[in-house]
């Protein structure tokens, strides 16, 4: 059985170029905005304060129902069990 996740507003962003797309995603990092990273793309959930940073960083910002899949954070423990021992 496959599991898929269900369409939903979310805010696509383009840049013009790939220089301005990788300031965009370390102004979203900032934020600790969760977001999907695709080549030349990046999808966040819908928040009208952030979508109007993107647009005065001159990003490209539209209104798109996808499925979200955000890139997991660096400290996500959901694969390290309860209990687990640190040597």
């Amino acid at each position: 059985m496959a599991v898929r996740a269900a369409a939903e507003r979310l805010v696509e962003i383009t840049c013009s170029s790939a220089h301005d797309l990788q300031r965009v995603a370390w102004h979203l990092g900032n934020r600790h905005c969760p977001a999907a990273i695709e080549t030349g793309r990046i999808l966040i959930r819908r928040d009208h304060v952030i979508e109007a940073m993107l647009r005065g960083l001159g990003a490209r910002v539209r209104e798109v129902n996808e499925p979200f899949d955000p890139e997991r954070g660096a400290y996500d423990d959901q694969n390290v069990g309860r209990g687990h021992i640190h040597e």
